[in-house]
């Protein structure tokens, strides 16, 4: 864990088994801190739920700026961009993570506004069952999640398509995946558009820089070039203006500054 992740206090918790397909983590923000903190959530094509039992923070997309209370809950959409997160004094965060396409099989209802934009749960028993601590967050969580869960017959298949994509960083072509998985490009479109409510070509772009940020953090990398190489950019300037796309700096400004991304 990062120096910055400890200074904040962060924690993980357990994910309900028949549910971890769909949710990555269960995580807590608890700290006092002596002055406001920025931290940088980065496009990975995932959503979150995050609530607010301190200080308020503020969260600053590329358009819009949301002021989170304590007791409100916000749902994360999908980002091309960082989302910048700034953080109080008080601060006690909780939330949950899943993973790309997962909330679909929870927050369905929602999907159709989520694509870069945030939006205010209505939970007031939510908030009130994690500030009593007779209930362990894991229990809490997995209780309320799995109270939503809603079965969708093509989803896992979808999801089996995304960790494709993942275990080739990205560097995968939308043909050789209808290739792959005996579907026709249209048919992808369609289930990008329904689970995630981005393109697959936005999604493969998001992926291929997330990589690229977690080559760029590990302080041995040999040179710029080679990580864009290294991650389907045969172009260092197409590698440099993607970058700068989905992280509004360059790759040089990105290891120079030493965020702390997720």
């Amino acid at each position: 864990m990062n120096n910055k992740l400890k200074n904040l206090n962060f924690s993980l918790f357990c994910v309900e088994k028949n549910i971890e397909l769909y949710v990555q983590s269960y995580w807590q923000v608890k700290c006092t801190l002596e002055k406001a903190v920025e931290y940088l959530l980065a496009p990975d094509g995932a959503m979150g739920l995050i609530i607010n039992l301190g200080d308020s923070i503020t969260i600053k997309t590329e358009k819009k700026i949301y002021d989170l209370k304590m007791g409100e809950i916000l749902l994360l959409g999908i980002h091309e961009h960082a989302v910048s997160m700034v953080l109080e004094k008080n601060c006690n965060l909780l939330g949950i993570r899943f993973n790309p396409a997962g909330a679909f099989c929870f927050f369905k209802n929602n999907y159709s506004n989520l694509y870069q934009n945030n939006i205010l749960i209505e939970e007031n028993s939510l908030y009130k069952r994690l500030r009593n601590e007779n209930e362990s967050i894991e229990e809490v969580f997995n209780s309320y999640l799995l109270s939503l869960f809603k079965e969708d017959s093509k989803i896992e298949a979808f999801v089996v398509m995304l960790k494709k994509i993942e275990e080739d960083k990205g560097i995968i072509e939308i043909k050789e995946l209808s290739s792959i998985l005996n579907i026709s490009r249209r048919s992808i479109d369609r289930l990008f558009k329904k689970y995630l409510g981005i393109s697959a070509n936005i999604y493969l772009r998001i992926i291929k820089i997330k990589y690229s940020r977690e080559e760029l953090r590990n302080i041995s990398f040999d040179t710029l070039t080679n990580v864009g190489y290294n991650n389907g950019y045969f172009d260092q300037s197409h590698f440099i203006r993607e970058f700068k796309t989905f992280m509004q700096k360059s790759p040089k400004q990105y290891v120079k500054e030493k965020k702390t991304l997720s």
